[in-house]
């Protein structure tokens, strides 16, 4: 009779077949269901080693290599950024102001901005609080509307976190991108409604 461990990386019963998987499991390795659970923690993995190491070595390196050091260099750029009336691009989240998308999908519901969840106090290992993009106290129900930057492994972990953490509390939590409140607004609207209704 077979015995079973756990995916290392989704958790289902994986049985132990060869001494291979045994001696994955003495080392603390794990085993794994298949090849995708296997790539997509070594996707994981790699990234965050990749993201240490660009910390670590690149980081150094291109604040010594960066021409803008160089007050020549400095005041071209300045010159033609005047030139061609550039101005810096104004994005929300924490600390600014709520983006165009957010805005408009509250005022579509009537619902907050920025709505603040506190999560218990400090020591537990998470924030003070979180932050709805727009939600309903009452109705418990947040809605997170997701800009590029979401697309980072660190960010969807933070992700994952959050919206873990609203549901074991009871909250309904749903996402949209920017491009959908922006282009399908009445659907995003109809979507949220009937997550209300469930």
């Amino acid at each position: 009779m077979n015995e079973f461990s756990p995916c290392k990386e989704c958790g289902k019963p994986v049985a132990i077949e060869t001494s291979y998987h045994r001696y994955r499991i003495k080392k603390g390795r794990g085993i794994y269901c298949g090849p995708r659970c296997s790539a997509e923690l070594h996707r994981r993995n790699s990234s965050a080693r990749m993201a240490c190491t660009n910390r670590k070595f690149a980081s150094a390196r291109m604040k010594l290599k960066n021409p803008m050091h160089r007050a020549e260099i400095r005041d071209k750029v300045r010159t033609t950024l005047r030139a061609i009336g550039h101005r810096p691009l104004v994005r929300g989240g924490n600390g600014r102001p709520p983006t165009v998308p957010e805005r408009t999908l509250a005022e579509a519901l009537g619902w907050t901005i920025s709505l603040i969840v506190p999560t218990g106090g400090r020591g537990s290992g998470l924030p003070t609080h979180f932050k709805v993009d727009v939600g309903n106290q009452l109705l418990k129900v947040a809605v997170e509307i997701d800009g590029g930057s979401h697309t980072a492994l660190v960010r969807q972990a933070q992700d994952k976190r959050k919206t873990e953490w609203l549901e074991s509390r009871g909250w309904k939590v749903i996402r949209f991108k920017n491009a959908e409140v922006m282009g399908k607004l009445n659907e995003c609207v109809e979507k949220v409604r009937g997550l209300i209704a469930l």
